[in-house]
């Protein structure tokens, strides 16, 4: 879910703090290693590589480096391959295997400069000490200014 804290047409700057149990750090180089590892004894269908032979797409392959694994994950144009085939993108396939394994998050780069980004899983904020907090004045009487292991079920997460 994504929390909209303003009108779309406008832009916000809130402060937030808060503490979160566990989260995958995707801006450390090697937190992928052991998913690569995984990843690496996957084999491709005969099938999918003569549907996409048939598609003239290019020859499916797993991908072998944490490099290009990030990559996938900020391709700019994710929706294209999907809306093709009819399968999520690598980063929602990767999004429901964190959220699945019951972290509170993930931190990347951002796709547009050198910031860096966190996608929360409050969800998973049950039975954990995780909150997240606005520090600011809260822009609509909607929106929640503190999500803990009390309140994470009061949003659609």
């Amino acid at each position: 879910m994504e929390v909209a804290l303003t009108n779309s047409q406008s832009i916000s700057v809130l402060s937030v703090s808060g503490k979160l149990e566990s989260i995958l750090d995707l801006t450390k180089k090697g937190s992928l290693s052991e998913f690569l590892k995984i990843i690496s004894t996957f084999k491709l269908s005969p099938q999918l590589r003569k549907e996409a032979k048939r598609l003239k797409i290019e020859d499916p392959q797993i991908v072998g480096t944490e490099n290009l694994l990030i990559k996938t994950f900020m391709d700019p144009n994710w929706r294209a391959f999907p809306q093709v085939v009819d399968v999520p993108a690598n980063s929602q396939i990767f999004g429901q295997i964190i959220r699945s394994a019951q972290l509170c998050g993930v931190l990347y780069g951002s796709k547009f400069n050198d910031a860096k980004c966190l996608a929360l899983f409050p969800k998973n904020f049950k039975d954990t000490s995780s909150f997240i907090k606005l520090d600011d004045e809260v822009p609509d009487t909607k929106i929640l200014n503190h999500i803990d292991s009390s309140n994470w079920n009061e949003i659609d997460s």
